[in-house]
């Protein structure tokens, strides 16, 4: 399979995927205090709202990619 089917592909999965879930949800973790052996840590998860718009566009970009890679 060629890079740009490929590619395209993922594309188009992850442009279907932001349509209908919406959000980019991700951890993050720091250290904030450390005394020894002792540390504290603090763990936030942050969500990011994805516009529909730009779901689309991926998923677009995706089909574009595979037709490209087929005419090839």
């Amino acid at each position: 399979m060629k890079v740009m089917t490929m590619a395209g592909i993922l594309l188009i999965l992850l442009g279907i995927i932001g349509i209908f879930d919406g959000n980019f949800i991700f951890m993050h973790k720091t250290t904030e205090r450390g005394l020894g052996p002792l540390r504290l840590e603090h763990q936030e998860t942050r969500s990011v709202p994805l516009p529909p718009v730009f779901s689309g566009l991926v998923l677009l970009g995706g089909i574009a990619l595979v037709a490209a890679g087929a005419r090839k």
